[in-house]
């Protein structure tokens, strides 16, 4: 079990040579380890391609979970935020689920449909606003004119 608050901020490549590094400094290999992290979604992603190019088995958790896991206690930062999540590993070992990279046609047609779905309900909003903008005694026909070209 490692709790490491080293990983300040370089959310590139040149920061995730230095957790490898760190890694094989400390002597935790690929084949013997777990990375932990929460789902934070586009910000862990990068770290979690890059780990598993390195061969490291990655678990993602969700972050209500972690917290959930553990008594409320007072400021939260990221020492102890490393510690709960590094106890939350070992103590839960079991029931960790690796991460794997989706497929990335699967992924694609998943920000598709999202992408899709944000469109859908922006159009209707435009609709119903342009509706009320139109019913209004003093008229803005350039506020009118943006929102037909939206739609």
């Amino acid at each position: 079990m490692v709790t490491s608050p080293f990983y300040k901020g370089k959310n590139s490549a040149c920061g995730f040579e230095n957790l490898l590094e760190w890694l094989h400094k400390h002597g935790y290999k690929p084949d013997g380890s777990i990375v932990c992290m929460e789902a934070t979604g586009v910000y862990g992603q990068p770290l979690a391609y890059f780990l598993v190019a390195h061969n490291y088995f990655v678990a993602v958790e969700p972050p209500l979970k972690v917290k959930r896991a553990f008594p409320t206690q007072g400021h939260k930062n990221d020492i102890t935020d490393s510690q709960n999540l590094a106890e939350y590993a070992y103590r839960f070992f079991d029931e960790l689920h690796l991460w794997q990279p989706p497929d990335n046609v699967l992924k694609q047609v998943r920000t598709l449909l999202k992408t899709r779905e944000q469109l859908t309900r922006n159009l209707t909003a435009y609709k119903s606003t342009l509706k009320i903008l139109k019913r209004e005694v003093v008229r803005t026909l350039m506020a009118e004119k943006i929102y037909e070209d939206l739609i």
